[in-house]
């Protein structure tokens, strides 16, 4: 019998400035400091804006995940990441590698589920910078938040 497969769904907090540049498609790269295990082709990244929004913004697919030693990872992603060589720096400071999530199709929810919301329907805490969610938690969450009408 085979081993049902792990839901590969994820939120990603991110500040409410990079949110807009992936929506509008300005931002097609996703840096984080680790890799996210379960993260691959396909899967789907939601995103929550952190303070002072602090709402569900929309998701995107995954293209591809790539990590590798900072330096040749600014060279890969400087045009594509929405942010600037000093930004980067202060984020990767101390570390010797990093990873390049790149983002696909991405859709903006046009009602966005705030913090309050989701906490008294699914005790939701959001994450510091990432967390896996259940197939039951996507399902309500997709309910939740209607799509926007164009897809980035």
């Amino acid at each position: 019998m085979r081993k049902p497969k792990p839901n590969r769904t994820a939120i990603f907090s991110i500040k409410p400035k990079y949110a807009a540049l992936i929506f509008s498609g300005s931002k097609t790269v996703e840096l984080r400091r680790i890799m996210p295990r379960r993260i691959r082709q396909g899967s789907r990244i939601l995103f929550w804006e952190s303070a002072p929004s602090k709402r569900l913004a929309g998701y995107a697919r995954v293209e591809s995940v790539v990590s590798s030693p900072v330096e040749e990872l600014w060279t890969s992603v400087s045009n594509h990441a929405g942010i600037s060589r000093e930004e980067f720096d202060d984020y990767f400071e101390g570390k010797d590698s990093g990873v390049a999530v790149y983002l696909s199709d991405a859709v903006e929810f046009r009602r966005k589920p705030q913090l309050s919301a989701l906490r008294s329907r699914l005790g939701f805490q959001p994450p510091q910078s990432f967390r896996y969610i259940s197939t039951s938690e996507w399902d309500y969450l997709r309910r939740r938040a209607t799509l926007a009408e164009q897809r980035t």
